[in-house]
């Protein structure tokens, strides 16, 4: 049976009462797994969470806070520098079950899947959200199904594995967080996502960082697919649109050219004029810049294409 390395990568802002508990549930033994190392991300805490963490993990320290984005990207680097094979992240609110890593990597170890999401929502669960909360990630869910072409019930779980292909091909550029941003990046370059249920616990310590303001995380989040959409779809983005508005400016213009080779007049529909030319005006602006971004797509495959290869290699 071939071994892997694994990497789990545990991003941490003032998370002292809870990620040392989560570091020491990590199992010894995994199978499948030859060699283990546990990343921790110190996202500059203030209640001096870095010292209390063992000796044997690798620290990224930051001095100031730069959102769990940045945090997820770099600790995504060192596992890599690290030369692991599999990459578990988990957060480090004490929330998931470290001992279910085995089963979340399961299907990368079996060829199944490039990335394994732990779902919180694919079975029944005892785990109890607000309102909001609850409603606000069927949301997320729903439309990070459609841009991924997959349907996806848990999108917003900090608990989740990737091959190192699929790593290496990773590319976060938000700051704010990873885990939308992710999915959608790997599903446009064909890698295999799979759900599996996972156990969650109420939070013991703190609140979450991310959700303190769950409207805003949900506008930000719904900010992030919109951008993706922008980047990854340029056509749907500002083609498609480009094209509705062409034919609203058009059937205005035609309806004003019958109407004046009849009547030899326009009145009292001068107004439809004004919103023939304007819808016209808005139609090329969209088809010059869905042009535009997709140029620009370009470039940024390219872009993603050298970064795969100097990751690859090990270069920095």
């Amino acid at each position: 049976m071939k071994l892997y390395n694994l990497a789990v990568i545990i991003p941490a802002y003032n998370e002292r009462k809870s990620v040392a508990d989560v570091i020491n549930a990590v199992p010894s033994k995994i199978s499948g797994i030859r060699e283990k190392f546990i990343v921790v991300i110190d996202d500059g805490s203030t209640d001096n969470t870095r010292t209390i963490l063992p000796k044997s993990i690798y620290l990224i320290k930051h001095i100031k806070n730069r959102g769990l984005g940045r945090s997820f990207d770099e600790g995504l680097k060192l596992a890599l520098e690290l030369n692991a094979d599999i990459i578990v992240n988990i957060d480090a609110d004490g929330q998931f079950n470290p001992r279910q890593i085995e089963k979340l990597i399961k299907p990368i170890l079996d060829g199944q899947a490039d990335i394994v999401l732990g779902s919180r929502f694919i079975k029944i669960s005892s785990y109890k959200t607000n309102f909001i909360k609850k409603y606000g990630n069927k949301l997320l869910a729903r439309l990070v199904s459609i841009s991924t072409g997959q349907r996806l019930y848990d999108v917003t779980c900090g608990f989740r594995a990737y091959s190192k292909e699929a790593a290496l091909n990773l590319n976060i550029y938000d700051k704010f967080s990873y885990t939308l941003e992710s999915l959608i990046d790997l599903s446009h370059k064909d890698f295999k996502i799979q759900e599996v249920a996972v156990e969650i616990k109420e939070r013991r310590y703190g609140k979450s960082k991310i959700t303190e303001s769950i409207i805003h995380y949900i506008v930000k989040s719904i900010a992030i697919l919109i951008r993706n959409l922008r980047d990854q779809r340029p056509f749907y983005f500002f083609v498609l649109p480009g094209i509705i508005t062409l034919i609203l400016s058009l059937a205005g213009f035609i309806f004003l050219l019958i109407r004046f080779i009849k009547f030899n007049v326009v009145s009292p529909y001068r107004a439809v004029l004004t919103f023939s030319i304007s819808f016209f005006a808005i139609s090329i602006f969209l088809f010059s810049f869905g042009l535009l971004f997709a140029h620009l797509n370009k470039i940024k495959k390219n872009e993603k294409d050298l970064l795969y290869y100097l990751k690859r290699n090990g270069k920095k």
